[in-house]
């Protein structure tokens, strides 16, 4: 079998429709080899499960990570606490945010500013909503 269809067949991943080809990148057995130590190490799996679990992994803002919820239609963490109200505000709050994106209605306020760029009128409006 040639080189480049065995290195094909090893470094793809499929699951369903989705095929993850990254056989074309700088990457051998060895890399792979330390990825996977690494990942054992950092402890990925655990961090995974607890996600799953909905654990407080949010180390920022001591609170779960809603990942999972916001792909699901009725998710609930254990000892029965319903995430979804929190995810259905969210999606409602991503929703009105794409859409004043979208019809000119947002306006951002700009970063401010190094000396040494230029500065023009429409880099510098602002809005009564700050995102």
């Amino acid at each position: 079998m040639p080189r480049t269809l065995r290195a094909r067949r090893r470094f793809t991943i499929e699951s369903g429709e989705i095929l993850l080809d990254y056989s074309k990148h700088r990457i051998d057995a060895e890399t792979m080899r330390l990825l996977a130590a690494l990942a054992v190490q950092a402890q990925v799996p655990q961090w995974i499960a607890k996600m799953f679990a909905g654990d407080p992994i949010n180390n920022t803002e001591e609170r779960a990570a809603l990942h999972v919820a916001l792909r699901s239609r009725d998710a609930a963490f254990p000892e029965g606490r319903s995430v979804m109200a929190e995810v259905r505000g969210t999606r409602e709050r991503m929703r009105r945010f794409v859409g004043e994106a979208h019809s000119g209605a947002l306006r951002v306020r700009a970063a401010a500013r190094s000396p040494t760029s230029s500065t023009s009128a429409s880099a510098a409006r602002t809005s009564d909503r700050e995102w």
